[in-house]
């Protein structure tokens, strides 16, 4: 399937360069990669769209590619991705975010089911309201409690989380119910 989709978009990089006149695999240079970048970027779609940054960026990586194992077997003399750097991919929302209505169904849903049930609404309830990580959340000591503030995130800097009142009534009943040995599942 790899091999497919990394021809298909080979050949529509040579049906670009046969536009532009770049017929020899010696002409290809910065000047040329930076056209082909310059057109994906530009480039319409049937329906008007755009390409979407990281299809630009997989089509851009395959002829990179193609041009540095080009150089490897020494077919051009010099190499054209030297100087190329590849665009950012933006960082993007996660896709799945419950709404405030799926969180209230959860926390009561989690209530018919004992003590686990109430350790999972704190838990849902703290990770709802401060917005931290769950990685963040199972590293906290249960005793401790939403303070407000996290000693560091993954950079090492302090965050300030403000926590909930749903999220500080949970926490307590949550810690007294782990300090008397209810696990995690």
């Amino acid at each position: 399937m790899l091999h497919y989709l990394w021809r298909s978009i080979l050949d529509g990089f040579v049906r670009w360069c046969a536009r532009e006149e770049v017929t020899c695999v010696h002409q290809l240079r910065a000047s040329v990669l930076e056209a082909y970048r310059r057109s994906l970027v530009t480039h319409r779609s049937a329906l008007d769209a755009s390409l979407a940054p990281g299809t630009i960026r997989n089509r851009l990586t395959a002829v990179l590619l193609l041009c540095q194992a080009l150089y490897r077997r020494r077919l051009i003399r010099t190499d054209p991705t030297a100087d190329f750097v590849l665009p950012r991919l933006p960082r993007r929302l996660p896709r799945g975010i419950l709404s405030v209505r799926e969180i209230e169904v959860i926390c009561t849903q989690s209530q018919r089911q004992g003590l686990r049930g109430i350790r999972d609404r704190a838990l849902v309830e703290v990770l709802y309201a401060t917005g931290i990580r769950r990685i963040e959340l199972t590293a906290r000591s249960p005793r401790r409690g939403p303070r407000g503030r996290y000693r560091r995130g993954p950079s090492g800097q302090g965050r300030a989380r403000p926590a909930g009142p749903d999220a500080c009534t949970c926490l307590p009943v949550g810690a007294s119910l782990s300090s008397r040995g209810a696990s995690c599942p």
